[in-house]
């Protein structure tokens, strides 16, 4: 693991990219005053690195990767904290993602779960997870906001 982590660490923005729409749909959700946040699995380090790289231009409410003091998703712990860092109740959220675990959060913290096809599984699948609405877009998602 101490090898695969090394190597991550100088290339971990070697493919990583945003899907298109994305700082088109960040710019939006900002400029309606909607807060927004991100939850991932992947080290904090790492997750917080990314989203600085990547879009540092946009105001996240929060920014929090997996640490070893909280429970990784779909545990609600590390959502329902976000939630309160945007100063909304849970229910007021919409968590969205591309996977059955991120899906699995959403439910288990009481938030809207939202899937999009423009990741890893498609819309069967993430409508079989529970996803209560499963978005083709980045731009769908200011409907729903």
């Amino acid at each position: 693991m101490d090898a695969v982590r090394k190597v991550y660490a100088r290339r971990c923005r070697e493919h990583t990219r945003p899907y298109p729409g994305i700082k088109a749909m960040l710019a939006e959700l900002g400029s309606r005053g909607i807060p927004f946040a991100v939850l991932s699995n992947k080290p904090d380090y790492y997750t917080r690195r990314l989203v600085r790289e990547l879009f540092g231009r946009f105001s996240f409410a929060a920014v929090v990767g997996a640490r070893d003091d909280v429970p990784r998703k779909p545990s609600p712990v590390s959502a329902r904290r976000v939630a309160a860092r945007m100063q909304l109740p849970p229910h007021l959220c919409l968590l969205v993602g591309d996977t059955p675990t991120d899906l699995a959060t959403a439910r288990s913290a009481g938030m809207l779960p939202v899937g999009v096809e423009w990741g890893f599984r498609d819309r069967r699948e993430l409508l079989d997870a529970g996803a209560a609405v499963v978005l083709a877009r980045p731009s769908g998602l200011i409907d729903l906001a």
